[in-house]
């Protein structure tokens, strides 16, 4: 369930700010999102002039807002810029990751995979769908050797074998990146 929390701050610069803080039991506390959830946990931050002048309202994920001088406020350029640095390497470092274990799983069949398609002409990153029309044409118009016939059916089943585990073209093709360069 979801709850509001709402108080209102007399900031001594002469602004009054009203705090409205969405809270989840379903999300971590920071503004941090459980995958897969669509709930962020933001706070909505007022702020008026007392003297009568301009009114604002601006709402901002919760890890993004701090207090500054008992009210709350939204986080500088440089928090922001901090922040969104922080979730760039944890996408990274996640990123990496599912490389390493999608290397560890479909590797070695990438790297047969690339030796296939490299008999037959061609080189990863590839369309398996281009690569497949065009191999077809040309074994039925007797273009292919014995050996590259073999190629052909072996990089057949090896994109039927990989297809049916989730694998696409660009999963292939980040997994033969990995191999590379690692």
């Amino acid at each position: 369930m979801a709850n509001y929390e709402r108080a209102e701050l007399a900031h001594p610069h002469g602004t009054l700010y009203t705090l409205a803080e969405y809270r989840s039991t379903t999300n971590p506390p920071s503004g941090a999102v459980i995958a897969g959830s669509t709930a962020w946990p933001t706070i909505t931050i007022q702020s008026e002039d007392i003297d009568g002048g301009g009114y604002s309202e601006q709402v901002i994920p919760a890890a993004l807002a701090k207090q500054v001088d008992g009210a709350w406020v939204a986080a500088t350029p440089e928090d922001i810029a901090a922040h969104l640095a922080a979730i760039e390497t944890a996408a990274t470092a996640a990123a990496v990751e599912r490389l390493a274990i999608a290397n560890e799983a479909f590797g070695p069949m990438v790297e047969e995979l690339r030796t296939n398609l490299v008999e037959l002409g061609y080189d990863l990153p590839c369309d398996s769908a281009t690569v497949t029309d065009e191999l077809l044409q040309r074994s039925r118009a007797g273009e292919l050797t014995a050996e590259q016939e073999r190629a052909k059916g072996d990089l057949a089943d090896l994109y039927i074998m990989l297809g049916g585990k989730g694998v696409d073209d660009d999963t292939i093709e980040a997994v033969w990146a990995y191999r590379v360069t690692t």
